[in-house]
C-alpha cells in the first residue's frame, strides 16, 4: 500500500489526492455475505484511484493498485476476507468529483449502501 500510494501521489505532480471514507460496518457472518467498494469518476477528465478495504483496527485487508477511471466509470473493490469494516478511496483531485460507497450484499441481493465522505 505505501509504496502505491509513493507512486500514485508521485503521478500527481503538482495536484493533490482527496480521500473519501465510509462509516464502519461489517458484513453479516456468512460466506454468501459480501461488502464491496465502489467507486465513479463523475469529473470530465480521467482521475487515478486507490481503493482500501480496511478492518476495525485500520489494517489494510485489501488494496488495488493505482488505477485510472474514465470519466463516466467505475469499479468496485469485493472484500474476500470476510472482516473487511470500511473503504477508504484515495483519489485525484477533489473527492467531489467522485461517488463513492461500501455496498453489502446477501448473496442474492444488495442489501445495504453507505456512502463515502
Amino acid at each position: 500500500m505505501t509504496v502505491a500510494l509513493l507512486v500514485f501521489v508521485g503521478t500527481l505532480g503538482t495536484g493533490h489526492a482527496g480521500v473519501l471514507a465510509t462509516a464502519p460496518a461489517q458484513a453479516a457472518p456468512g460466506p454468501e455475505n459480501k461488502m464491496w467498494c465502489s467507486i465513479v469518476n463523475i469529473d470530465r477528465a480521467p482521475r487515478f484511484v486507490i481503493t482500501d478495504i480496511l478492518d476495525y483496527a485500520g489494517n489494510v485487508l485489501d488494496s488495488s493498485s493505482s488505477e485510472v477511471l474514465l470519466p463516466n466509470h467505475g469499479r468496485a473493490v469485493g472484500d474476500i476476507t470476510g472482516n473487511g469494516v470500511w473503504c477508504r478511496f484515495t483519489v485525484e483531485g477533489s473527492t467531489k468529483k467522485f461517488r463513492a460507497a461500501a455496498v453489502y450484499d446477501d448473496g442474492s441481493a444488495y442489501t445495504v449502501s453507505i456512502p463515502a465522505q
